[in-house]
């Protein structure tokens, strides 16, 4: 999602998550202590004599339907999917690089649900209180968060007049630069 929003709004990639899926049980955490796990080495989760722990087995199969074939990383207690990406070294190269960009005194966190089952999940992300962040939702309400409605025949990342649908009624830019008020209507497309 990130990328998607960056390049459509002309937004350097300041973030190491780019391109990267954080299971939705971890992303809360991973905000929380952002510092932390940012500056922990990021591991390989497939090197050799390495298993996935119960937990992280199971959140992968709740979300994929099996353990995805890409590059998978932990830092910390945190499991990092990287789809887009060929191998791992490729991955944590430009996981190492753009992780000197953040500017933790002008951040953003954006924390992005499409399916209900993960609902409890956004909640503890509003409850954490961080300054401009959001919950966007798929085709359901939680208390503090912005709720999108894809048309039929539509993906949220697919574009229609120029702009993605998950960008359609989210001003980006004024989120980023911490005017959150324009966000506050309902989200809906």
């Amino acid at each position: 999602m990130g990328g998607c929003i960056l390049s459509e709004n002309n937004l350097a990639f300041n973030t190491p998550t780019i391109n990267i899926q954080f299971m939705p049980e971890e992303f809360p955490r991973f905000c929380k202590f952002l510092k932390y796990y940012v500056l922990d080495e990021l591991k390989d989760y497939r090197e050799p004599g390495r298993s996935f722990s119960e937990i992280h087995e199971r959140e992968l199969i709740d979300f994929y339907g099996c353990i995805p074939d890409c590059p998978i990383g932990i830092i910390g207690d945190i499991v990092l999917v990287f789809k887009h990406y060929e191998d791992f070294k490729s991955a944590r190269d430009k996981w190492n690089e753009r992780k000197w960009r953040i500017n933790y005194e002008n951040i953003g966190y954006l924390f992005m649900i499409m399916d209900e089952k993960y609902k409890k999940y956004g909640e503890k992300f509003v409850e954490l209180g961080l300054p401009n962040s959001a919950v966007l939702t798929q085709g359901f309400d939680i208390e503090g968060g912005h709720r999108y409605d894809v048309p039929e025949g539509y993906h949220c990342f697919d574009l229609i007049d120029g702009k993605r649908v998950i960008t359609q009624n989210f001003d980006i830019k004024a989120f980023l630069e911490g005017e959150n008020d324009k966000n506050k209507s309902a989200f809906h497309v």
